[in-house]
């Protein structure tokens, strides 16, 4: 890692780009061609005292419980935003937010506290950074992704990437690093990324690569890699309002099974860390974005307005139907009240709430609209 210089520039820019796109209003975006417009909060995390963070395109939020705006201060040079494992919180309040320079590469990674002021920004050496997660004891952040590598063979010169697994520390060194399972053939395709979980029992940090389940500690190894051969498509754009195709994995932390699913397909898989498969459902809804109750262990799954409940056995509670959301694209649960907040980036209009809240039974208790800039995808 390397700290970036340029971050001011990038800051001034981007914060010229998010006045002007807000000026000029949101529209829809094109999930076909990818050359629309992006606007509306695309992830969600929570610290510990129910303080609710939300990234835009270039736009970080804040909002108490209720849902009330605190923060909305302070722009991030983020042009990544249909990913929404790019954001994690520490337990005192650090925000790890994975984003990338004007041209897509390099990808840098930024830290803010929890009043939203800068602490530190890196540049990475991964081409392609698709998730962070911040170790639940310690303020260690662990991101996940692709680094490119140059071969020569016989005379012709070659750019190669391997998936990896990096942890650091807040000043941004760092600690260790490791090679995770190269992509199986079978699973493998261009939107194939990295995805992590970290369980809250043992801070085992979990990284599936394509076609591969592995459990690490701190010193290398711990699990697996275990094959996890579900259906993934070669397409970019998938069924369940136009998602990339993004995979979602979280750690139970009532029974510390590891739940895996992604938009391909309506198979959810839940794995003990040893590797055996507790159950595999089909649902009647694409895995599109998943959330687990750290109270009660129940599952959230949601695709397009349909949520799905299950409890940390695998058994279906309940099925839900939002009139008020076309597509629901990420999803958290509050630590402190167990209120469930759905998020679309793609409602536009102002008139729109682009966040529901729900309580544990599925009864919405609020809905807000978090205004957020909008711009062309860098795709």
């Amino acid at each position: 890692m390397r700290s970036g210089t340029r971050y001011n520039l990038l800051l001034s820019i981007f914060a010229g780009l998010a006045a002007m796109l807000l000026i000029g209003g949101c529209t829809k975006s094109s999930s076909i061609d990818g050359g629309g417009s992006s606007c509306g909060p695309n992830s969600i995390v929570f610290s510990a005292n129910g303080t609710a963070y939300l990234l835009g395109f270039s736009q970080l939020f804040a909002t108490n419980p209720q849902g009330n705006i605190t923060i909305d201060n302070y722009i991030v040079p983020n042009s990544l935003g249909e990913f929404s494992d790019m954001l994690d919180i520490s337990n005192d309040g650090n925000i790890w937010d994975i984003t990338t320079d004007l041209n897509n590469s390099p990808t840098i990674l930024t830290i803010f506290n929890s009043q939203g002021y800068f602490v530190t920004q890196l540049t990475t050496d991964f081409s392609s950074l698709s998730s962070v997660k911040v170790s639940s004891s310690t303020d260690i952040g662990w991101i996940g992704g692709y680094t490119g590598y140059t071969i020569t063979s016989n005379g012709v010169v070659a750019t190669k990437s391997e998936p990896r697994l990096e942890a650091l520390n807040i000043s941004g060194q760092s600690l260790t690093s490791f090679t995770l399972p190269p992509p199986s053939l079978s699973s493998f395709n261009a939107r194939s990324y990295v995805r992590l979980a970290i369980s809250s029992n043992n801070d085992t940090v979990w990284a599936w690569s394509p076609g591969y389940l592995s459990g690490y500690s701190f010193t290398g190894l711990v699990y697996g890699p275990y094959p996890i051969n579900m259906v993934e498509s070669s397409e970019q754009y998938q069924i369940g309002c136009g998602s990339i195709n993004k995979k979602w994995i979280v750690v139970n932390p009532v029974t510390n099974n590891i739940w895996m699913g992604n938009p391909a397909t309506t198979t959810v898989l839940a794995l003990s860390p040893n590797g055996a498969v507790q159950f595999q459902k089909n649902l009647d809804i694409y895995v599109s974005t998943m959330a687990v109750s750290p109270k009660t262990g129940n599952v959230w799954i949601g695709s397009n307005n349909k949520i799905d409940v299950l409890d940390p056995n695998g058994n279906l509670i309940k099925q839900l139907t939002l009139q008020y959301l076309k597509c629901i694209t990420y999803m958290a649960i509050s630590p402190v009240d167990d209120t469930v907040w759905i998020g679309n980036e793609t409602n536009m209009s102002n008139t729109e709430k682009n966040i529901i809240i729900l309580d544990d039974n599925g009864n919405i208790v609020n809905s807000i609209y978090v205004p957020v800039g909008c711009t062309y995808p860098l795709m």
